[in-house]
């Protein structure tokens, strides 16, 4: 939805979002959809973490016709660990319609890894 209000409070795993509609619109941080339907920010991530690492919980909220909606999710904070990631060349996939991805991953240092991968998926041999 285009320019929609929307509140949202980000935490440390352990500590609790507001409980009360007054603490809510105390500590939480009020943001408006952009032309996308989305919003964004920014939060630091704790610099001093236990080598098990932590999380940053987020914890959004709105209202559509009349009904409140709220959503949850967690970030990981810690070590930085190898990742891997694959692109399509469009937003979507679509049945029938042929496409190329690229493959990257990456080592803990952020650096490319060199070798032959393999990806399978349904039907994606």
């Amino acid at each position: 939805m285009i320019e929609h209000a929307i509140t949202w409070w980000i935490g440390v795993k352990g500590t609790t979002p507001p409980k009360t509609g007054k603490e809510w619109e105390k500590l939480a941080t009020r943001g408006v959809t952009d032309g996308a339907g989305e919003v964004a920010g920014v939060r630091e991530a704790p610099t001093l973490v236990k080598s098990k690492g932590t999380a940053l919980v987020l914890v959004a909220k709105t209202e559509i016709e009349g009904h409140p909606l709220e959503r949850s999710t967690e970030v990981g904070v810690g070590a930085a660990s190898a990742s891997a990631a694959l692109v399509g060349e469009a937003p979507a996939i679509v049945p029938g319609l042929s496409q190329t991805f690229q493959l990257s991953v990456f080592s803990r240092g952020n650096e490319g890894v060199a070798g032959t991968f393999v990806v399978r998926g349904d039907g994606l041999d």
